[in-house]
C-alpha cells in the first residue's frame, strides 16, 4: 500500500486546508480506501472500487463523514474530490446501495438516481455523465 496526497491545502468556500489522503493500490480494478482530514483532524472515509475491465463503473463501497463534522458541506466537499480523482483515472459513473434514509437524502443531493435492485434485492443508486 502507497499512501498519496491527491490534494493538499485547497480552499472550498470557507474551509481551509482540507486534505483528502488515500491508500492506494498499484492496481487500478483493487479498493482504495481514503480517510478525510480538516486541519490534520480526522473526518471521515471512503472506500470505493473503479472496475475498468467492464464500463468504468466506480462503486462506492463505504461513505462515512463522523457526526459531529456532518451537515457542514464537508461530505459533498470530499464526494467531490474523489469524483474529480476517480473521472481523471477513468472512471464513467458512481453507483451504491445506501443503509438509511440520511444516506439517501445526501446521495440524491449529489446527484444520485434510483438504478435498478441488485442481485440481493437492494436499491442501487447511480450518477451517469452525459457522454462527450
Amino acid at each position: 500500500m502507497k499512501m498519496l496526497i491527491c490534494s493538499g491545502n485547497i480552499e472550498i468556500g470557507i474551509w481551509q486546508k482540507i486534505l483528502f489522503l488515500i491508500l492506494q493500490n498499484h492496481s487500478p480494478r483493487k479498493k482504495k480506501d481514503g480517510f478525510f482530514l480538516k486541519n490534520k483532524e480526522y473526518v471521515g472515509f471512503a472506500a470505493y472500487v473503479i472496475y475498468h475491465s467492464e464500463d468504468g463503473k466506480c462503486f462506492i463501497v463505504e461513505y462515512c463523514i463522523e457526526p459531529k463534522w456532518r451537515n457542514q458541506g464537508l461530505g459533498t466537499k470530499f464526494f467531490q474530490l474523489i469524483e474529480r480523482k476517480t473521472l481523471k483515472n477513468g472512471a464513467s459513473y458512481f453507483e451504491l446501495n445506501f443503509s438509511n434514509e440520511d444516506n439517501i437524502r445526501f446521495w440524491k443531493s449529489n446527484g444520485f438516481i434510483y438504478a435498478y435492485k441488485d442481485e440481493y434485492g437492494s436499491e442501487v443508486y447511480a450518477k451517469r455523465y452525459k457522454e462527450k
